[in-house]
């Protein structure tokens, strides 16, 4: 029974590696799901033209140097002659076809490291947003915080603002009916979130959502002035 249940999980191991397809992967702490994100961006890497083109990103920067630990010691490994066991085997070949890429690219991703693409969330949104200063509206440098459960409200209690003010029917009348639903409160939902999973098309880690908590919230003394009275 054992033996077969190997079976079946190598074959959908095998299957999360090939680039035209896209899959969620769950499994418990300690099953090797680090290690099949590696094999599988190992495996982008083989298929793209610049190393940039393949990103990773995950939830914690211990998460993200892990991984990008772990690409580079493949990379490093594939460069000693083929292990002996299966897995090993396997992460070796991926590495080894991602060396051989680098090589006839000029990549140069031993030497330097930084051009694998492995983020947290926030540094990704960061990057975006660096990318677009005037779309983001942000003059300066921007900046994470650890509790942005204020800024939520803040954007929660303004999209609410604006619809009221708004001169379009549709959109104020629908701001007044989400207060008149809510009983003049916001309900904030706060999703956690695991690295556990990776988008084949992509190339991208992404997250299994842990658990949900939800926070209820009053409106502030100057929102609740302009809100509509309840008929």
């Amino acid at each position: 029974m054992t033996a077969k249940l190997k079976v079946i999980d190598a074959a959908e191991r095998l299957r999360a590696l090939e680039p035209a397809e896209s899959f969620i992967v769950q499994a418990p702490a300690g099953s090797g799901k680090t290690e099949l994100l590696t094999q599988r961006f190992l495996r982008l890497l083989a298929t793209v033209d610049e190393p940039e083109q393949v990103l990773a990103i995950t939830f914690t920067r211990k998460a993200a140097a892990e991984m990008r630990d772990r690409i580079l010691l493949a990379l490093r490994a594939a460069q000693a002659p083929a292990p002996e066991q299966a897995h090993e085997l396997q992460t070796w070949q991926l590495a080894a076809a991602a060396l051989e890429r680098d090589i006839d690219c000029g990549w140069g991703l031993l030497a330097s490291p930084s051009r694998l693409r492995v983020q947290t969330i926030d540094g990704l949104c960061g990057s975006l947003v660096r990318q677009m200063p005037v779309l983001s509206r942000l003059g300066g440098s921007p900046a994470t915080v650890d509790d942005a459960r204020p800024l939520h409200q803040e954007a929660a209690e303004r999209v609410i603002r604006e619809a009221l003010s708004s001169n379009e029917r549709e959109l104020h009348e629908a701001g007044k009916a989400v207060l008149v639903h809510l009983d003049g409160r916001f309900r904030v939902r706060l999703i956690c979130w695991r690295p556990c999973s990776v988008n084949v098309t992509s190339g991208c880690v992404i997250w299994r959502r842990a658990r949900i908590r939800w926070r209820r919230q009053n409106i502030s003394s100057k929102c609740w002035l302009r809100l509509p009275s309840r008929p």
